[in-house]
């Protein structure tokens, strides 16, 4: 009886957690469903875009590597560029996104890491914060993650499981800053999706 009572405890404390770090569904748009949960062991939310598109993985995979041309569809972003190479699935990347008056652009050092995992290409992208020169007028992003999951569909298409997370630092309250980063989720899918479509058109 007693081993009985402690097995339901420990059930229930997982179920517990697991409920704790589960996804809420968030905006729908289109093929466009995004997420939002806190990030495990942070005050700070992470937030997510699922979506299709018509193109091939090879594609979806380059355009998502390019971090030199992330000015061009990535929302906000005025300035992308490779910083050096490790190799083709290892490198490094620098952003600088705009922020809204008065406040300073903010900026963002990190990582990238090209997997291919069964059927997926996973592509990573983690913060190296204190790894880069700080720049004058720049704020360096904090906690910055992020990671893409791309995987091949029937009928020429591809799912695209988009996750991103950083440190706010304070400032704004946490459900303020999740509804904005909901909006940027639902852009980046966006504008990725219409450039994808700009290209089969030329």
């Amino acid at each position: 009886m007693k081993l009985l009572i402690v097995f339901s405890l420990v059930v229930s404390l997982c179920v517990s957690v697991y409920g704790q770090n589960a996804w809420t569904a968030e905006k729908s748009e289109s093929s466009i469903q995004t997420y939002s949960r806190l990030k495990k062991g942070k005050t700070y939310y992470e937030t997510r875009a699922v979506f299709t598109v018509k193109a091939s993985v090879n594609r979806v995979v380059q355009l998502i590597t390019a971090v030199d041309d992330f000015k061009t569809w990535l929302p906000h972003t005025i300035d992308s560029k490779i910083i050096s190479r490790v190799n083709d699935s290892v490198f490094f990347g620098y952003t600088v996104s705009e922020a809204p008056w008065p406040m300073s652009d903010r900026d963002t050092y990190f990582k990238v890491t090209v997997q291919r995992v069964d059927q997926q290409y996973v592509i990573t992208l983690l913060g190296k914060r204190n790894d880069y020169p700080l720049q004058s007028n720049k704020v360096r992003v904090k906690g910055f993650h992020a990671q893409w999951r791309i995987t091949e569909l029937k009928n020429g298409e591809v799912e695209i499981d988009y996750t991103a997370s950083f440190d706010p630092d304070g400032g704004a309250p946490n459900w303020i800053i999740k509804n904005r980063l909901i909006d940027v989720r639902i852009e980046t899918a966006r504008e990725l999706m219409k450039k994808l479509e700009a290209e089969k058109k030329r």
